[in-house]
């Protein structure tokens, strides 16, 4: 609720049928705040996801300032295992500082008038049953990867458009 009301469009994630015909633009203006929940498709954000939509806001000429919650992971997952890792804590920041490039400033900081739209790309992290939150990429494993990278880019065009600028 807190974004909703100060920034001009909301964005929470994307599914693979999100379709748009709008290509070319370019918005060198726009603000966006990016906001990642960790590294990782089972405890954080799903690495290819950021990336796709980072390289499309980049082709869209857009300024993305990324943020991600200073506070310990609920649970950490060995990523080759598919299972949780037990007596093992990591942080939120540290481990999203991965996908920004070291990058990154605490959520606490963002001050959202400064931001025309934010982002929240996808991964299990993003189940959060206690505010319902739910992101459709935690749920597209069998989707194939072109396929939600071509989606990713048309979403991208669309925020860029409805921001106005």
């Amino acid at each position: 609720q807190f974004f909703v009301e100060r920034l001009k469009l909301v964005l929470i994630s994307i599914g693979s049928s999100y379709l748009s015909v709008l290509v070319g633009s370019r918005y060198p203006d726009l603000v966006c705040s990016f906001v990642l929940s960790g590294c990782g498709v089972y405890d954080g954000t799903e690495i290819h996801e950021a990336s796709a939509i980072l390289v499309h806001l980049s082709r869209g000429g857009a300024e993305v300032q990324m943020f991600a919650p200073d506070v310990s992971q609920m649970h950490v997952i060995d990523h080759g295992k598919g299972q949780p890792v037990e007596n093992e804590s990591r942080n939120v920041l540290s481990e999203s500082a991965r996908i920004a490039r070291g990058s990154i400033t605490d959520l606490a900081k963002l001050n959202v008038s400064n931001h025309d739209a934010v982002i929240f790309p996808g991964g299990f992290a993003h189940v959060d049953k206690k505010n319902k939150v739910v992101t459709t990429p935690a749920f597209m494993c069998e989707t194939k990867l072109h396929l939600i990278f071509d989606g990713i880019g048309a979403m991208v065009r669309d925020v860029l458009k409805l921001s106005g600028k």
